[in-house]
């Protein structure tokens, strides 16, 4: 490329509306060289001016976007939200006419603002209402793809999709043996697009943009019988037990570490199988896992679930939605005694309204606030 060319790309670049030399003020020299008076010898233009152009106007926290780059140098070390070009495939992302062998390539994986501190550059994700995965974190995912390598997509409330692989599942009969081809073919009868997860997460790598998970337990598994309810991040706190029953154990509350909350109607014997596996009855366990792992990929919900019982989630959706709203965070006390408090109102018209299923009365913003005010209220005066 002569050098005339490489000023008009400039030019081009920087104003996008055609170059007018008068516009830019271009100095006597520039002008000689755009218009092709000077020699057609290339000029060298990767001067070290590179660096100090990004540094001076990209770790200045201001936007980036995912596949930004960053910073093109060997000074600094990538942080959380980062990659580099030692990250991706060489044969299809390494230019070595792009890249010289002593800088490294830094790039955002996300949409944030740059922070440096000292050589440590990372980027702060501006949406805080996203998920950011701990390993050993009790979560709810939902499956979005079903791919060709072994390994289902989920949608976990985060930054990308997370990965749960055929070899971090329980196989139907609750056999422990290794997965083959046959299993690989069946992965869409085992697990859906659409299908709710109860999993945990197994591990995360790749400043935390690669998680994977796993259902080897009992109690993980395909979610049934159930409604889903999404809540902003920072409403869950991660705690030892995520699980909890109400009603006489009729109701179990999953309360998912990334803000996926599962209702869901309970039957009595998968109770006592939950309580006994967290008891570590060895003796029972490969009974249960016999009974139960034939059942944990149906689709099919349970027929004995009448209207009584949906009324009963719907209740419990309420309270959910009832802390929800008053940024209240969501904990086992908060729901029984929200219960308790929605059991004894009154409306206007003195009517108990969740004993009369009128429950449409605790949509109005004016009801949820002024409950989540009598929750906060009972809880100072316990103390």
């Amino acid at each position: 490329m002569s050098a005339g060319n490489k000023i008009l790309n400039v030019i081009t670049h920087l104003n996008g509306n055609g170059v007018n030399e008068t516009n830019f003020g271009l100095s006597n020299e520039a002008k000689e060289i755009y218009n092709f008076e000077s020699s057609d010898e290339d000029i060298d233009m990767t001067s070290d001016s590179d660096d100090e152009v990004v540094e001076n106007k990209k770790l200045v926290n201001q936007m980036i976007v995912p596949g930004d780059l960053v910073i093109k140098s060997n000074e600094y070390m990538k942080g959380h939200n980062t990659y580099t070009t030692e990250d991706l495939r060489p044969e299809v992302f390494a230019s070595e006419e792009n890249q010289k062998e002593d800088e490294i390539n830094i790039y955002s994986s996300t949409l944030g603002v740059i922070s440096k501190i000292n050589k440590l550059i990372s980027i702060e994700n501006v949406n805080k209402n996203l998920y950011m995965a701990e390993i050993g974190d009790h979560i709810i995912g939902q499956i979005v793809e079903v791919t060709s390598a072994k390994k289902w997509k989920l949608n976990i409330n985060g930054n990308n999709l997370a990965t749960l692989q055929l070899s971090s599942i329980n196989l139907p009969g609750g056999l422990l043996r290794r997965k083959n081809e046959q299993d690989e073919l069946n992965m869409k009868q085992l697990l859906k697009v659409g299908d709710l997860i109860n999993c945990e997460v197994q591990g995360v790598y790749a400043n935390r943009n690669d998680v994977h998970l796993h259902t080897r337990s009992l109690n993980y598994g395909k979610l049934r019988n159930g409604a889903l309810v999404k809540v902003k991040m920072g409403l869950i706190q991660r705690k030892k037990t995520h699980t909890h029953f109400f009603n006489n154990n009729s109701i179990k509350i999953i309360l998912g570490c990334n803000c996926f909350i599962w209702i869901s109607h309970e039957k009595p014997n998968q109770v006592n199988n939950n309580d006994k596996t967290q008891q570590n009855v060895k003796s029972d366990i490969t009974r249960i896992e016999q009974d139960t792992s034939f059942e944990i990929y149906s689709d099919v919900n349970d027929p004995n679930i009448d209207i009584k019982k949906r009324i009963l989630i719907s209740k419990y959706i309420i309270i959910i939605k009832i802390l929800a709203f008053n940024n209240l965070v969501i904990t086992e006390q908060r729901i029984s005694a929200l219960y308790d408090m929605l059991l004894s109102y009154k409306s206007g018209e003195g009517m108990e309204t969740i004993e009369n299923e009128s429950l449409y009365v605790f949509n109005d913003p004016e009801v949820m606030q002024e409950l989540g005010s009598q929750l906060v209220q009972s809880e100072k005066m316990r103390g």
